[in-house]
Parts: structure tokens; C-alpha cells; sequence
């Protein structure tokens, strides 16, 4: 998002030596949707294509604008500190070992908020997982 766009030419995918492709779709269905039927077009028209990752126009664009959300929230977090100074009481606005605390919680929440989903996917066979793919 930073960068200047680069110059972009368009080959045809027999001449193109990057494994990378990206196929554009614009659908009111969800990805979940068609995603059954998009990965046996590509099957179809060749089976050596490796796996399919298919992912929104809305989550490329949070992965690319994550790291400015990380820094933002950052700095409004050190500037929130030194207004709520005067309601701190033994501690400073920019204490080191409380924001690495603050981190660890949101980690622990964020594992235990993961941890059910995690160990129910565990207990699927694989086979099963691929047969209803």
C-alpha cells in the first residue's frame, strides 16, 4: 500500500515461469460457496495445478493493512497512557512491563478463545476432513 504501483505486464500463463497466480472474482456468493465449484474448474482445465488458496477482496486487504493498524494502535495506546496519566496511580503511562503484560493477556485470551475450535478439528480423521472437501 506504501509502495508505488509497479509496471505490470500480462503473459499468457504457458510463458509465465512465477508459480503465482491470482484469478479475480466478483460474486454475491460467498467464498465458501464456490469454492467446490471454482476448485474443479481449475482441475478440469489442469490437474497439476497445485492447491488453491482462496481468500476476499476485504481479508488481502486487512493482511495488507495490518501492519499500519498494529502501529496505529500502538501509538493511540502511548498517547491514551499520557492522558490517563493523572488516573495511574504507581505506575508510569509508558511502563514497559505493564504493556508486555497487557500483550500476554491478549495472547492467553486469544489461545483459550482458539483452544475449542483447535482440539474439535484435532479429532477428525483426515480422511473425513478431505472426503467433505
Amino acid at each position: 500500500m506504501s509502495r508505488r504501483p509497479r509496471p505490470t505486464i500480462y503473459e499468457s500463463l504457458a510463458q509465465n515461469t512465477d508459480t503465482t497466480v491470482n484469478l479475480v472474482l466478483r460474486s454475491p456468493l460467498p467464498v465458501t460457496t464456490l469454492a467446490p465449484a471454482i476448485r474443479a474448474i481449475l482441475r478440469d482445465l489442469d490437474s497439476n495445478i497445485p492447491g488453491t488458496t482462496l481468500r476476499t477482496l476485504q481479508e488481502r486487504v486487512d493482511e495488507a493493512l495490518a501492519p499500519y493498524r498494529f502501529t496505529t494502535g500502538l501509538v493511540l495506546a502511548l498517547a491514551s497512557g499520557r492522558l490517563m496519566a493523572g488516573l495511574l496511580f504507581g505506575i508510569a503511562p509508558t511502563d514497559p512491563v505493564t504493556y508486555a503484560l497487557v500483550i500476554v493477556l491478549l495472547l492467553a485470551v486469544a489461545g483459550a478463545a482458539i483452544a475449542v475450535p483447535v482440539r474439535r478439528a484435532v479429532g477428525v480423521s483426515p480422511l473425513i476432513a478431505l472426503r467433505t472437501e
